[in-house]
Order: structure tokens, then C-alpha cells, then sequence
């Protein structure tokens, strides 16, 4: 697979992470943005699929964390988001034309890991939005990782249970009304880290984060996501409603999501993680939607626990395919 040398925002980050940025043309001819972190004699691979709005260089520190297990470290800005191709005029509409596309992303993303000989086994880590479509991949490819982690992972959105009834029906209206690129109901340009405060926000528990993310933006407005289109949402709930229907892929995998989580819907995840065969379930005490963006040490010990329960040895012998 062709590739360019893309930009990793070093500027963003507090401490010297050694990765580098490439450009992956998918077979649509979207170009995506990833980046690659490599651990010292690595023991696998693990690769991070963020959530809607996010960024590589968010997840710095927990880039860092794997990378001191021995996992070389894989990051991805979804097709919409981050540096990648931008689908709309309008940039900061977070719009998918089918959650299929999405899996577009993932295709580049394991060639190009497969061509550059990358350690093995692979893990996966997927937060939120994520979530949602690393398990349609591990639905797909059940043998491809050798284990997952979920954070807060997208099953379900949560909406007001008056509201519920009504978004599938809402969404469908609005995009036979020719509204389907623009802004969902009640949302807008606006990045949610800078039109919230802190103490209203759903995300983090972090004041420092906080400030963190919001600097970030400030820093690099190219990075703005807005509220969702229309379409987004409506092919989101369309995903979410198929992939409740199939049975968990036979891998371990590690779930965890917090207490006073108000993003995603809880009980999606209970339902799923409750028949999942080597699957456990962290209930994060007073944690919100972004549990991985906390304090290092909370971090460090949920990927500890993480790792230990999906059995990666970071002393096992090395297993680097050839190029």
C-alpha cells in the first residue's frame, strides 16, 4: 500500500512520544491518518479505534501506557475527524454516508499493519463510537485480534426515554426533507469541550484534562468536530440495531464503563457483556464517558486489568511477521 509521511502534533503533547504520522489511502479514496508508536523488543500490537470527535494525539498517554507493556502502539483519525479528509464542505459536521465506510478505514489500517511486519498478536482498544465499529470488525474477523478492550463503547446512545421512541422515525423525516448533511436537532458547530464547562461536563473527571482537550482545540481548530448529521445518526442507530442481533465474537475481551456514564447507554453494554464468553465488565465507580482520559495512574491500572484478563505476556517471546 502507497503511503505518505503525515504530521503527529507534537506541539499538542506535555512529553517527547516518538511516533510517526502516515497517510493511508482507503480503497474510496478517502485518505485517513495514522500513526505508529513502536515498543522497544515489542510483544504485539495494539490498535486504538477513538471515538467521534477525537484525535491521535488525544490519546498520548495511553499510547505511552501500552507502549511500556511492549506493545507497539496503532492510532487511527477516523475518516470525518481529526486531519483526515473531511466528507461535507461544512468540516465540522460529523457525517458518515453508512457506518460500512467505516470499515473502509479498518481495511487500510490491517494492510498496512500486515505490510509493515508489525509484532504479533494484535489487540484491539476501542473507545465509544469505537466500540461500535470494532465490534462489527470482530463480528467479521473473529480471528484477526487476539483480544479486545472496550471503553464506554457505543451500543447504544443515550437519549431522553421520551425521546427515544421517536429518533428513528425523526432522523428518517429528516433526511427525506433533504436535511440529511446537515447538523442533527439541537446541535451545532460547536465542539463540545468548548462550549461546556467543566463542571457540566460528561466526559472526564480531570479539571487538567479538561483544559488539555480544550487547548488542544485552540491550538489546532482543524481538529473541530461539531454535532453529528442527520445521517450519522440515523446510520448509527441503523448499526447499532444490526449488531445487537449477532453473537459476540469467541475472544477475551475487557469492558469497562463508568458509574455515571450519560453518553452511551449502560444497559446495551450490560445486555451484551453479560453473554460474552471470556468477557469481563468494569463498572468504573463515578466514572463518565472518557475513562481513559483521567489522572495516569486510574488509567494505568484499567489497561493493567485489561491486559492481564485478555493473558498478554509482555515477556512471551517476540513474533514479528515478515515484511
Amino acid at each position: 500500500m502507497p503511503t505518505e509521511t503525515a504530521p503527529f502534533l507534537s506541539d499538542l503533547l506535555h512529553a517527547d512520544i516518538d511516533a510517526a504520522g502516515v497517510w493511508l489511502t482507503c480503497r474510496d479514496q478517502v485518505r485517513i491518518r495514522v500513526s505508529l508508536l513502536r515498543a522497544e523488543h515489542a510483544r504485539g500490537t495494539c490498535i486504538i479505534f477513538p471515538g467521534r470527535t477525537e484525535y491521535i494525539e488525544k490519546y498520548a498517554t495511553v499510547m505511552q501506557i501500552l507502549q511500556s507493556h511492549g506493545l507497539n502502539v496503532v492510532t487511527v483519525d477516523w475518516r470525518g475527524q481529526g486531519l483526515a479528509d473531511r466528507l461535507l464542505a461544512d468540516r465540522t459536521v460529523g457525517h458518515i454516508g453508512t457506518f460500512d465506510d467505516y470499515q473502509r478505514d479498518v481495511d487500510a489500517v490491517m494492510e498496512w499493519v500486515a505490510e509493515t511486519g508489525l509484532e504479533q498478536p494484535l489487540y484491539l482498544l476501542a473507545h465509544s463510537m469505537g466500540g461500535c465499529i470494532g465490534l462489527r470488525r470482530l463480528i467479521n474477523h473473529p480471528t484477526e485480534f487476539a483480544g479486545a478492550i472496550f471503553s464506554g463503547p457505543m451500543w447504544g446512545i443515550y437519549f431522553a426515554p421520551l425521546l427515544e421512541p421517536m429518533v428513528n422515525s425523526i432522523t428518517w423525516i429528516g433526511e427525506k426533507l433533504g436535511l440529511g448533511n446537515t447538523y442533527a436537532p439541537s446541535t451545532s458547530s460547536a465542539a463540545y469541550a468548548l462550549e461546556t464547562s467543566f463542571e457540566d461536563n460528561k466526559l472526564t473527571n480531570d479539571a487538567a484534562l479538561w483544559d488539555m482537550m480544550q487547548s488542544h482545540l485552540r491550538a489546532h481548530p482543524e481538529l473541530i468536530v461539531g454535532g453529528p448529521s442527520w445521517t450519522w445518526l440515523r446510520q448509527a442507530r441503523i448499526e447499532m440495531a444490526e449488531l445487537a442481533k449477532l453473537p459476540s465474537p469467541p475472544i477475551p475481551t475487557y469492558c469497562f464503563v463508568g458509574t455515571d456514564e450519560e453518553i452511551v447507554t449502560k444497559s446495551d453494554i450490560l445486555s451484551r457483556m453479560k453473554t460474552w464468553d471470556h468477557g469481563m465488565l468494569d463498572m468504573v465507580n463515578k466514572g463518565r464517558h472518557e475513562n481513559l482520559m483521567e489522572p495516569r495512574p486510574a488509567v494505568e491500572a484499567l489497561i493493567a486489568k485489561a491486559l492481564d484478563h485478555l493473558g498478554f505476556d509482555a515477556t512471551g517471546p517476540s513474533n514479528r511477521r515478515a515484511i
